[in-house]
């Protein structure tokens, strides 16, 4: 089976048009993430390949739609090749299909940009979580969070009040905020 002759942008954005905004931008910061820092273990970008049983109501929202979803763009990036290392021919094209994406979902690349900075620094905040070995269920504990504002902060960080940030940093995962401005 080719993948890639199966991919159809605007059957993709047609997809993307009937999530709620929220999710079709962590769909495309998913996509982003995946081709730009899939390597740097600072981050925390499984995504999930397999259905997460752990924590099926949010993958009935999100992953199992990005499951059936996402083959085929990365596909086409790869040209057919799943397996491929995501290298700078596949940046290239990602950013030329994230302009479209942008400019038919209405969404403005400088926001969408910033947003997707704090997406990361919720994937980095769930890697930490995850070296320490800390269930949801513990860390809801521990940080006084509830499961779902866990989920908010790891997976749809620009979605996060700081409040809850510095909730998750200072006494969940025992360290101090620092915002450096300049």
């Amino acid at each position: 089976m080719n993948l890639n002759s199966e991919f159809s942008v605007n059957e993709f954005i047609d997809y993307l048009k009937n999530l709620d905004h929220n999710k079709q931008k962590r769909m495309l910061f998913m996509i982003e993430a995946e081709l730009t820092i899939f390597d740097d273990f600072d981050y925390n970008t499984n995504f999930g390949v397999y259905p997460n049983y752990q924590y099926i109501a949010f993958d009935k929202v999100i992953r199992t739609s990005y499951y059936k979803n996402y083959n085929l763009p990365y596909a086409y990036l790869a040209d057919g090749n799943l397996l491929s290392v995501p290298d700078d021919s596949m940046r290239e094209k990602w950013n030329v299909l994230k302009d479209q994406f942008l400019t038919e979902l209405n969404l403005d690349q400088s926001m969408f940009d910033h947003e997707y900075e704090t997406f990361k620094f919720g994937l980095k905040l769930k890697e930490l979580r995850q070296k320490k070995n800390i269930s949801k269920s513990e860390f809801s504990k521990i940080s006084g969070l509830n499961k779902q504002k866990i989920t908010q902060v790891e997976d749809f960080g620009f979605l996060s009040k700081i409040s809850e940030v510095n909730q998750y940093i200072c006494k969940g995962l025992k360290m101090s905020l620092n915002l450096n401005i300049k």
